[in-house]
C-alpha cells in the first residue's frame, strides 16, 4: 500500500511539472524614421540553452529563421531583412552540415 500511495503521489505531482519553458524567445521591435526612410528592428533576447536558427540556412536542414510582412499601402520593403550580429557556426551532427545559430541576444533589421 505505501509502494502504491508514493507512485500516485509522484504521478500526479509530474503531471503539475513542466520542465520547458514555454516562451525561450523574447522578441520586441522598434520602428525609427529617417531622411532616407524608416526601419524597423527586432530584437530578440534567448533564454540560456536556446537558439535561434540563421536566416537562409541550407536545404536538407532545419528551418530558418523568417520574417514575414503583410502590405501595407504607401510603404514597401527595401532590400532584404540583415542580421546585426554574427552568427555562431558549427558543425551539425545530426543534419551533417554547417548550421549557423544565435545564442543570448539577436536583433534584424528591415528598411
Amino acid at each position: 500500500m505505501n509502494k502504491f500511495l508514493t507512485s500516485l503521489i509522484f504521478l500526479c505531482t509530474s503531471l503539475f511539472v513542466s520542465a520547458q519553458i514555454e516562451n525561450p524567445a523574447k522578441w520586441s521591435y522598434q520602428l525609427t524614421e529617417g531622411a532616407e526612410g524608416a526601419q524597423i528592428e527586432f530584437k530578440v533576447n534567448i533564454a540560456q540553452g536556446w537558439h535561434l536558427y540563421d536566416l537562409n540556412l541550407p536545404e536538407g536542414g532545419p528551418v530558418s529563421t523568417s520574417f514575414h510582412f503583410e502590405s501595407l499601402k504607401g510603404c514597401s520593403l527595401i532590400g532584404d531583412i540583415v542580421s546585426q550580429q554574427k552568427p555562431i557556426t558549427y558543425h551539425d551532427a545530426i543534419f551533417d552540415m554547417q548550421l549557423r545559430t544565435y545564442e543570448g541576444k539577436a536583433s534584424f533589421i528591415q528598411k
